[in-house]
């Protein structure tokens, strides 16, 4: 089963259960009726930023459809996890991601990576980002879009670039 088709079912399912029609969540997300009947019937692939925007009016968490769990004991995702994750981002089926651009920085009480799958050009571009809370591991991750990471950065006032935009072949490594 595709992650898509699983995300959609979750949508279709939380949206019936909150008794919302696709009409009162596409006004709640800038989406017409039509285009959430396109995503829910599978016509239209769905851009993380509507994903994210979609879960978070009804209720989810993408975690909860892209099928990532912290194994018991484990410090990190194993490799086929990081591969089912990785499919979440739509941008990734061009072959090529960008492997230089990221920004870090400080927000409340935790870093943020934020590393844009392609040159973060616009706004909707999708973003890997990856939380730290001591500054040495990750303790979290989400797929976003550039927006949001822009929003963060800008309001910390402590941020870290890596600006140097390289394009290339997306590439998974486990130990």
């Amino acid at each position: 089963m595709e992650r898509g088709d699983a995300f959609r079912r979750m949508m279709y399912a939380r949206r019936k259960r909150l008794g919302m029609t696709q009409t009162e969540l596409g006004s709640k997300i800038g989406i017409s009726q039509h285009g959430i009947s396109d995503y829910e019937c599978g016509k239209t692939s769905i851009p993380i930023s509507d994903a994210a925007a979609i879960a978070a009016v009804l209720e989810f968490s993408l975690d909860e459809v892209t099928g990532l769990k912290k194994r018991e004991g484990a410090l990190y995702p194993s490799a086929e996890e990081w591969e089912m994750f990785a499919e979440s981002f739509t941008t990734l089926d061009s072959g090529t991601v960008q492997r230089e651009v990221s920004v870090a920085y400080w927000q409340d009480s935790h870093w943020c990576l934020a590393v844009p799958v392609t040159e973060p050009k616009k706004d909707s571009v999708e973003v890997l980002m990856l939380r730290s809370d001591d500054g040495e591991t990750f303790s979290g991750y989400k797929c976003t879009d550039w927006a949001e990471a822009r929003s963060g950065y800008e309001s910390s006032d402590y941020v870290t670039w890596n600006e140097e935009y390289v394009a290339g072949t997306p590439v998974i490594i486990a130990d």
